[in-house]
Order: structure tokens, then C-alpha cells, then sequence
């Protein structure tokens, strides 16, 4: 039924342009996440329109103000109509009334079609991919930190920190066998998502690239280093290595502090799941058999059954951090038990 309702606001806005005499030999690509399958029911319908003739930006500008006008006149209602004009790529942006959805439109411009190629490719070659990009998608969403108008994490730039994160997997366990990069490891992905852009990443110093490969750059070298915002996050666009995608994210050190927040609250959720112990299994084998009263379902059985191998990997990482903890010096070792006080606090709070 929703991609029946996207699909019916794209047909009364092809059919739209197709009355208007400069569009008339026009046609219309959808981009984006409803190009890719990546968009959550709230997501915007991203469209781009080609064969207008339309190349320099004041042409541009002139003919979305055309559509905008088309669109006060429409059979159909369209609300919220705007052209912005002042951004890099001018667009109309409205409200399609039939079906509730905010469509975004812009003329001659392929850099979003070439993005859409870009996630096709990724979820073909990492199948965790698309999963993890709408899970985080949502968990942003919830938190308000989607919103790349107010320095949150949008679509695009979310799907590079997620490449990034799968071409750059965990160091532990040494030898990854091939399903560890299935789709029955999302719970492993995501704690890795977590850590790595929660805790890891030193925004300060480090830029990420995922052309070729996927690596690391120092920001300072490629003179990306913002002086007055140094601890903002650089991401080369892909397909404009000369474009940092996470320039306008200025409200990355929330999303961050998202990031640690979940994964500290997973971590301390499997702790107190770990502490239930023998305890729990025993309720089950008696609930099992009919002695005793109901069993109370683990604390992650539900979201384990989401994300396959979750309770697996926070066993791995438990001894991993032990490890780090015991390898540590006194004064890091002082660190991590403040972690480990966050990380209780934040199991309170989640």
C-alpha cells in the first residue's frame, strides 16, 4: 500500500509536467532512498527531472518556478509549496495532498541518480547494508538527529558511515569466515556501527573515505580540518572526491553521544542478562516441564531474534574489553571503569 501511494504521487507529478509546454518532452527519474528501497513511511520522495534543457542554475530556478505554479493550479492539491533557489541544487519542494508525502524535485542533476547507484551497489556487495541503514535510519529518526537542516545525519551520509563500517570490520575475532558478513550478523554490524562512530572514531584528526576500498585520511593533510569546529566529522563524497559530505552534520556530537549511548546500553543489557545466568535457565526449564510459574523471557531474546548473532558478539566483546582492561595501564584502566559506570547508567536510562 505505501509504495502504491509513492508510486500514484510520482504519476500526478509526471502527468503534471507533461502538460507544461517546456516539459513536455521532459522525463522523471526518482532518486534516493524511494529509488532504493531505503526509505522509512516519513521519508521524502526524491525526484529529478531531465530533458528540459535547463543547464545553468538561473534556468533551473526559472523552471521549478513554473512547476510551482503548475502545482497552485493542480486538479489534485498540493500544500507547502516552495522553491528554494539559494541552495546548491535548487529544487520545489511540496506536500502531495492525496497521500500526505513531501516530494523534493530538482532539474538536471545526476549526482543523485549516481548515489542511488552507489547504495544499489552497496547492499549488493555487503548484504548487511540495507538493513542496517533503515534500522539506523529509524533509531536516528526517533532522536530527531535525521534532519540534515538541522546538522543531523541524512540518508546519503548515513549510508557512507555505514559502508565505511562493513569495508572496515572489527579487528576481533582475527579470521572472519564468510557468514560473518551475512546478514545473520546484523547484531555484531550494529554494535560495530555503535562503537566505532560512538567511540571510537577520532573525529578530530580522521576523515573517511569508501572510494577504492575504504580507508582513513588525516583531515588536516587534505585540509579538511575545520579550525573553529575541529571535532566535526569528514566524509569524501564519492562521486565528487573535492565534496565533504559531513561538512553540514554540525550536530554530529549528538549523534555520537546516540551511538555511545546505544551501545553502552546493549553492553549493560547483556551484563544484566549474563548476571540472570543459570537463574534464568532454570525458570525456563521449569516453566518447560510445568513447575513453577510462567518463564520471563530474556531481557534480548526479542531483539536478538531481530538482529541475528547480537548476544553472540556482546559475549566476544565482553572478553575482549576485559582483556583491554587487564592489558591496560592503571590510569586507562581508571577509564574504563568509568565506562563501565556509563555503561550501567545508560542500561538504567534505556
Amino acid at each position: 500500500a505505501e509504495s502504491a501511494m509513492r508510486e500514484a504521487a510520482v504519476e500526478r507529478v509526471v502527468s503534471l509536467l507533461a502538460s507544461l509546454p517546456s516539459f513536455a518532452s521532459a522525463s522523471v527519474r526518482p532518486f534516493g532512498s524511494y529509488a532504493t528501497g531505503l526509505c522509512l513511511p516519513s521519508s521524502d520522495v526524491d525526484l529529478a527531472v531531465f530533458g528540459t534543457g535547463f543547464e545553468s542554475k538561473v534556468q533551473q530556478v526559472a523552471g521549478l518556478r513554473q512547476i510551482e505554479k503548475a502545482l497552485h493550479r493542480a486538479g489534485w492539491r498540493a500544500e507547502e509549496v516552495e522553491v528554494i533557489g539559494s541552495a546548491k541544487v535548487p529544487i520545489v519542494k511540496y506536500v502531495d495532498g492525496p497521500s500526505g508525502l513531501s516530494v523534493d524535485l530538482c532539474l538536471e542533476q545526476q549526482d543523485g541518480i549516481r548515489s542511488s547507484a552507489l547504495a544499489t551497489k552497496a547492499a549488493r556487495q555487503f548484504p548487511p547494508f540495507r538493513p542496517l541503514v533503515l534500522l539506523l535510519k529509524r533509531y536516528l529518526s526517533s532522536r530527531g538527529l535525521n534532519d540534515t537542516f538541522t546538522g543531523g545525519v541524512g540518508s546519503f551520509l548515513l549510508q557512507l558511515l555505514v559502508i565505511s563500517s562493513l569495508q572496515q570490520p572489527p579487528l576481533h575475532p582475527p579470521a572472519l569466515s564468510p557468514a560473518a558478513c551475512s546478514r545473520e550478523n546484523l547484531g555484531r554490524h550494529l554494535l560495530h556501527f555503535f562503537e566505532l562512530y560512538g567511540l571510537r572514531l577520532n573525529t578530530t584528526s580522521a576523515g573517511v573515505r569508501v572510494a577504492d576500498g575504504g580507508r582513513y585520511f588525516d583531515k588536516r593533510q587534505r585540509g579538511w580540518l575545520n579550525g573553529e569546529r575541529p571535532w566535526l566529522l569528514c566524509v569524501e563524497n564519492p562521486i565528487d572526491s573535492t565534496h565533504d559530505v559531513g561538512a553540514n552534520a554540525f550536530n554530529i556530537r549528538s549523534v555520537r553521544r546516540a551511538c555511545a549511548h546505544a551501545y553502552c546500553a546493549l553492553l549493560a543489557s547483556g551484563t544484566a542478562a549474563a548476571r540472570e545466568g543459570e537463574a534464568g535457565r532454570e525458570a525456563e526449564r521449569e516453566a518447560a516441564s510445568g513447575v513453577g510459574g510462567v518463564c520471563r523471557p530474556s531481557r534480548l531474546r526479542l531483539l536478538s531474534a531481530i538482529l541475528p548473532g547480537l548476544e553472540a558478539e556482546m559475549g566476544r566483546r565482553f572478553e575482549l574489553h576485559a582483556a583491554e582492561e587487564a592489558a591496560a595501564p592503571a590510569e586507562e584502566r581508571e577509564d574504563g571503569l568509568q565506562r563501565s559506570r556509563l555503561a550501567e547508567e545508560s542500561g538504567e536510562e534505556g
